[in-house]
């Protein structure tokens, strides 16, 4: 599976837009989840409309991981916070930032 940017533009689709992408990763179990996004944090810079993709895709995640209770390190990155505090709104365990 291909995910990130082309480096050698050997694909005109992916050329055209690079995506950033969401990395979860649970060091218990070393399982690593990488979902691609429109763009970093909950909305667009340009818009104000939110998107709750990225928060669903890490509570699906954490769902299928089974934890109630997960401590969360981040980069401290307003795009990130914001998606932190969607998942602690949209999952029923607890989260501790």
């Amino acid at each position: 599976m291909f995910l990130g940017s082309d480096p050698k533009g050997q694909n005109p689709a992916i050329a055209a837009k690079e995506l950033p992408v969401l990395v979860v990763y649970d060091r218990f179990t070393k399982m690593i989840c990488a979902h691609p996004v429109e763009h970093k944090g909950m909305k667009a810079l340009t818009s104000e409309v939110v998107n709750p993709y990225p928060a669903k895709r890490v509570v699906r995640d954490l769902d299928r991981l089974g934890y109630k209770r997960v401590v969360v390190n981040t980069d401290q990155e307003p795009g990130i916070l914001a998606v932190v505090r969607a998942i602690k709104e949209m999952w029923s365990g607890e989260l501790v930032p």
